[in-house]
C-alpha cells in the first residue's frame, strides 16, 4: 500500500498541471 500512496500525489499532480496548461491555453 506504501507503493500506492507515493503514486497517488504523482498523478494528482499531473492533472493539475493539465489543468493549468487548459487555462493558459483559454
Amino acid at each position: 500500500q506504501q507503493d500506492l500512496n507515493n503514486h497517488i500525489p504523482l498523478h494528482i499532480a499531473r492533472l493539475q498541471q493539465l489543468e493549468n496548461q487548459l487555462k493558459q491555453q483559454q
